[in-house]
């Protein structure tokens, strides 16, 4: 009896001495500030490209990442997005050009009814920014012929504004802008005296 009282006893001993162990406390790895782990930052965006060493066809070199990443075919929180790492002048000139190539072939009808005339905004300040005045004129004479003087931003409801849009005033526009100087100059001229926002 006497020895399973001591065996019982040694148990409870052993078992005090376990509990006691796990309820201390323990240090916890507390790593230093140059043992933290380092978040790598995303490597930021830039549409910029090599400066080529001809000068052919310049204007479309300069923008290629640019054209090749603004999406304007979702919607204009995907336009900002794909645009946000676009320098002032790859916007000015990317717009510019799309504008003019649109309306060139269609007239600012085929402009405002495919998913181009998203661009309107950045078109107008592009053109501002390119020295463009005279097409810029156009473009807002344009938007002033649109309920509440804007085009919206959705395709689809900018579709259903044109129908409310005299076309013939459309029509107008679109010869006043044959009888201009092409924007590529105004382009040229831009890119030129500000290399650095569209080569590396």
């Amino acid at each position: 009896m006497q020895r399973s009282r001591m065996v019982v006893l040694a148990l409870c001993i052993v078992l005090a001495s376990c509990s006691r162990a796990r309820r201390e406390p323990v240090a916890e790895y507390a790593p230093t500030k140059d043992a933290s782990p380092v978040k790598e930052a995303a490597p930021k965006l830039d549409y910029r490209v090599p400066r080529p060493a001809s000068t052919d066809d310049l204007v479309s070199v300069a923008i290629e990442k640019t054209w090749d990443a603004v999406d304007f075919y979702e919607d204009e929180a995907t336009l900002q997005r794909t645009l946000a790492p676009a320098t002032p002048g790859q916007r000015a000139v990317l717009a510019a050009r799309w504008y003019e190539a649109e309306v060139s072939n269609g007239g600012h009808d085929q402009y405002f009814f495919n998913s181009t005339g998203m661009l309107w905004e950045e078109a107008l300040a592009g053109l501002a920014l390119l020295g463009a005045e005279q097409h810029r004129a156009l473009l807002e004479r344009a938007i002033a012929l649109f309920p509440d003087q804007r085009p919206s931003k959705d395709r689809f409801e900018r579709q259903t504004q044109l129908e409310q849009v005299d076309s013939e005033l459309l029509g107008k526009l679109d010869d006043e802008l044959y009888a201009l100087d092409s924007l590529e100059l105004h382009m040229l001229r831009y890119i030129e005296a500000h290399p650095d926002q569209f080569f590396r």
